[in-house]
């Protein structure tokens, strides 16, 4: 019985054996007193083999296996686990000693129970799992990069967002100027785009004159009605030396940490009023042709909020609110020039139709008191004769008197007044005149307005240098449009050369685009003349401005 009991064990101790050398995991056993080597298996020789390859390492000390291990508080653990009987679990343990660098181990120590009072034996279980830690770390890396650059690219694609909309609103704004010669919508529309780019809290554009500034246009939280007309004299001539001489824009960051008065700094005392409660402050030139004419201001209440990114995102906007004066500047001159040019055009129309007839008649009087003497049978005659130029000069009167009163489309419809200028037309130049006219029912009087004053300048234009015997005047509805056509018979001309009239053509131009129409010329030498506006049915004019109206008035 004995024998076969020794057997069991010794067929269960080879057993143990076999798998404790063949098991993945590196073991080993060590004396809980002095931390000598008892027993490992091959496994462990071979974690360990740089160091000592196949010399047997039983008897050896765990200093003597793994050098520093005392220094480093290895031992102590061991020491621990011997004392305590508490397992210890190590789970990536980067050990530095081996000459192919730092080698982690995932290792755990058990205490062995042995005889009461004795120190136990502690087994340490341990598995080089440097290549899933190194590619665990090697992931964390890449997954950290990927975040950085994603990171990166979300701030791009930030930054190309804010671009994209700071130029989309400039696109906006250089339509907007391109499109409009009403400077007070226009001026309005700026500083609502503005805001789309720069979080202010205020903004106003002043105008630069020679008694001061006059605010054009407001955006902000002071009331309007404080600053309705504001008009700031300049009698010490305080405007800001740094905009002046740098035209650049000038920043403050804080006004009431400035060094003096925050009224001293800015480019006009009285522009504080526009400001309220706000600490920070921008003020950007507003130039045309190296002048300065205006002053762009916005203001924000956070302190220190404006950069020079922002400053310069004003000036682009400041630079299309030059050119929005400029052209309202320039448009208003064109109006003058345009009724000067009416004035000189009616006094040769007076003296060349009406004035002449008048004195026609009155040498016919002359002659008629003269010949009531001596030849009575021909006064009838005479006065036949007289009768036809007065008719005459009340034609051309009429005629006159019409084109002075445009006011008539309101009050009578486009039907009584361009058959009113049928009629002086016939009159005044013997020609054939048709009219067709749709009903005007749904226009607005803008709209009418336009399309007598692109009739009247077409019709005048062919009068005058077509030498038309037929004319036809039509007005219809096509998609949404009112369509004016005025055709003739006339001589026709080249629209590609300079041609008589053409300066009341880009007057008609004009005049159709501002409400967002066309206006199209079709003529060939000796084949006629055909002008076509087209106007959208609902198109209305902007309001005309009252303060733009007062810096540029048109006599």
């Amino acid at each position: 019985m004995r024998e076969h009991l020794s057997k069991q064990i010794d067929a269960c101790g080879l057993l143990l054996g076999t798998v404790l050398h063949n098991v993945t995991s590196g073991i080993a056993v060590f004396d809980g007193k002095e931390l000598r080597l008892r027993w490992a298996n091959r496994q462990y020789q071979q974690v360990l083999i740089e160091r000592w390859g196949d010399v047997d390492m039983t008897g050896c000390s765990l200093a003597e296996i793994i050098p520093g291990a005392e220094g480093s508080g290895l031992a102590e653990v061991f020491r621990q686990v011997a004392i305590t009987g508490v397992p210890h679990f190590e789970p990536e343990y980067a050990h530095k000693g081996l000459a192919r660098g730092i080698t982690y181990w995932q290792w755990s120590l058990l205490p062995l129970a042995n005889r009461a009072g004795d120190i136990p034996d502690v087994m340490l279980f341990l598995t080089d799992v440097t290549e899933q830690v190194l590619a665990r770390k090697k992931t964390e890396q890449l997954s950290a990069e990927a975040e950085k650059r994603a990171a990166e690219l979300q701030k791009a694609y930030g930054e190309l967002e804010t671009r994209t909309r700071e130029l989309t609103t400039l696109l906006d704004i250089a339509r907007q100027v391109g499109s409009t010669l009403e400077l007070q919508p226009l001026l309005d529309l700026i500083l609502a785009q503005l805001k789309t780019v720069i979080d202010y809290t205020g903004a106003a554009i002043f105008i630069v004159e020679d008694t001061g500034l006059t605010l054009l246009a407001y955006r902000g939280p002071v009331p309007q009605q404080q600053l309705t007309g504001l008009h700031l004299s300049d009698d010490n001539a305080s405007l800001s030396k740094e905009i002046v001489s740098s035209h650049e824009p000038t920043i403050f960051d804080d006004l009431t940490r400035q060094a003096t008065s925050p009224a001293k700094t800015l480019a006009h005392p009285g522009m504080l009023t526009t400001i309220g409660s706000s600490r920070a402050l921008v003020q950007v030139p507003i130039m045309t042709q190296e002048r300065l004419i205006g002053i762009l201001q916005i203001d924000h209440v956070q302190p220190g909020f404006f950069t020079d990114r922002h400053a310069q995102l004003a000036l682009a906007i400041a630079n299309q609110a030059a050119v929005a004066l400029e052209n309202s500047l320039l448009y208003r001159e064109a109006r003058k020039v345009a009724v000067l040019e009416e004035r000189a055009r009616l006094a040769r129309e007076l003296h060349d139709s009406v004035s002449q007839a008048l004195y026609a008649i009155s040498l016919a009087v002359h002659a008629a008191g003269e010949m009531l003497g001596r030849h009575p049978d021909r006064l009838p005659e005479m006065l036949a004769d007289m009768s036809s130029l007065v008719h005459g000069a009340l034609a051309d009167m009429r005629s006159l008197i019409f084109e002075l009163h445009p006011e008539s489309v309101e009050k009578e419809g486009l039907a009584v007044v361009f058959a009113k200028l049928a009629e002086a037309a016939r009159a005044r130049y013997n020609i054939d005149l048709f009219i067709d006219l749709c009903p005007e029912d749904g226009l607005s009087l803008d709209t009418k307005e336009a399309l007598y004053r692109i009739c009247r300048e077409a019709l005048w234009n062919t009068l005058k240098h077509a030498q038309a015997k037929v004319v036809v005047i039509r007005l219809f509805h096509d998609q949404g449009h009112v369509v004016m056509e005025l055709s003739d018979d006339g001589a026709g001309f080249d629209t590609r050369e300079s041609f008589p009239g053409h300066f009341g053509l880009n007057s008609m131009r004009d005049r159709a685009a501002s409400l967002g129409g066309t206006l199209e010329i079709e003529s060939v030498p000796g084949q006629g003349t055909n002008v076509r506006a087209r106007i959208p049915v609902d198109a209305v004019l902007p309001p005309s401005p009252a303060i733009a109206e007062d810096l540029f008035p048109v006599s």
